[in-house]
């Protein structure tokens, strides 16, 4: 939005009007609630689901949430400074912290599919990749926001290019993103055996991936539009003048512009606040964390060889027991009922690898159970030689090494 400047009779700049309208408190109030609502279920999220990658996520509703309420602050004083900066800065940086989590989770997906070789770039490429890009973005738009509050107009001038520079850069990262997220998704659809850990994982995935490409969408208008209204700006030079009469009265300047994106507060609304919101509601309706998780192991009535349950999707470490240092097992939710082995053994209680967070809600129930660990404690998973397996097949590069105890 142009910023007027008030000159004095002599020339002098005294003061500005950083709004062409009163911002509504309303419209402010509503959208400030609901990023504060859905920051906070975000949060609750994190800690069960163990999904700390949404650590941006959650800053990026925080800045979404404090930014509104820089507009109800600005409601009441359309030439106060620090209300204006405080919306201008957080509305438009937060959501390249929201964004920093969606490219991150595309990464994430792949390795979980096992769908490394359908991906145009490496997962681990992916993120650094875009992170770098959205670090990129954001402090073009927070300096070009920042240096708009000096009042010298050659300078907002410079912060109104810099700031378009960067929104007109990430919806091209965008667009390759969505590729980068199409190729995989289309190879997968096409041979979904693909994914050797638990081929039945894909068809529950895909929803997944459209909710990512939705709010891919979303980004991407809403960058557009944003991009758009800094061009007008810059067009404009981005300030107007208003003059300070001897009765200390206001002559404004002739509103030519009034029907730029930046004049009309309602843009701001469907354009950002709602595309904005809409992202936070969708990865909290199709938390990523969900889908990364692994899903439930039932075991009922099996007979016989002692069976192993692991996922053993990241063991790394040497062939003594508790030795898979830096591995993540994700299985949770395992219930056993019936099952026959050779030892019985009705005290396990988490399927842990040294130093990795057991699981939770694991039931156990009649049965004779048999965990081979070499001595040590069955309450503790040793990544055991892996034979015999139900639920996630260990294969493939992650589970490669010697067949003792600890040798995944």
């Amino acid at each position: 939005m142009d910023i007027t400047l008030i000159r004095e009779p002599g020339g002098n700049i005294t003061g500005a009007i950083f709004f062409p309208y009163t911002p509504s408190l309303p419209a402010a109030y509503v959208f400030m609630g609901s990023f504060a609502f859905l920051t906070v279920a975000h949060i609750i999220y994190m800690f069960p689901l163990r999904s700390w990658y949404f650590l941006s996520f959650i800053l990026g509703g925080i800045c979404e949430t404090f930014g509104y309420y820089g507009r109800t602050k600005a409601h009441q004083n359309i030439s106060k400074v620090g209300s204006w900066m405080l919306q201008n800065v957080l509305i438009l940086g937060g959501p390249t912290f929201l964004a920093a989590t969606v490219y991150m989770t595309l990464g994430r997906y792949i390795i979980a599919l096992d769908a490394h070789d359908h991906a145009m770039i490496a997962p681990r490429w992916i993120t650094r990749i875009y992170v770098l890009i959205d670090v990129v973005c954001f402090i073009s738009q927070f300096m070009g926001a920042g240096i708009q509050a000096s009042g010298d107009p050659k300078i907002i001038d410079i912060g109104n290019k810099v700031i378009l520079g960067g929104l007109i850069f990430q919806p091209i990262a965008f667009a390759f993103f969505v590729l980068v997220a199409i190729r995989v998704h289309s190879r997968l659809n096409g041979q979904h055996e693909v994914y050797t850990s638990n081929p039945s994982r894909w068809p529950m995935s895909r929803k997944y991936f459209w909710g990512l490409y939705v709010v891919s969408v979303l980004f991407i208008v809403r960058n557009l539009v944003r991009a758009i209204e800094y061009a007008q700006q810059a067009s404009s030079g981005g300030i107007s003048y208003a003059t300070r009469n001897t009765d200390g009265t206001l002559t404004m300047p002739t509103k030519e512009g009034s029907g730029s994106i930046g004049s009309n507060e309602i843009f701001l609304y469907i354009f950002d606040a709602v595309p904005m919101a809409l992202v936070a509601l969708i990865f909290l309706l199709l938390h990523p964390g969900r889908m990364l998780k692994a899903p439930d192991i039932h075991l009922e009535s099996d007979h016989g060889t002692p069976s192993t349950i692991t996922q053993c999707t990241t063991f790394q470490g040497g062939g003594n027991p508790g030795g898979c240092t830096s591995s993540k097992p994700e299985t949770s939710d395992i219930n056993v009922h019936s099952v026959r082995g050779t030892i019985k053994d009705s005290k396990v209680n988490s399927f842990r690898c040294s130093a990795v967070k057991p699981n939770h809600d694991i039931k156990i129930t009649n049965e004779n159970l048999v965990l081979k660990s070499n001595g040590a404690k069955t309450s503790s998973f040793l990544c055991s030689s892996v034979f015999n397996t139900r639920g996630h097949k260990c294969t493939g590069p992650a589970c490669e090494g010697a067949s003792g105890p600890g040798g995944c």
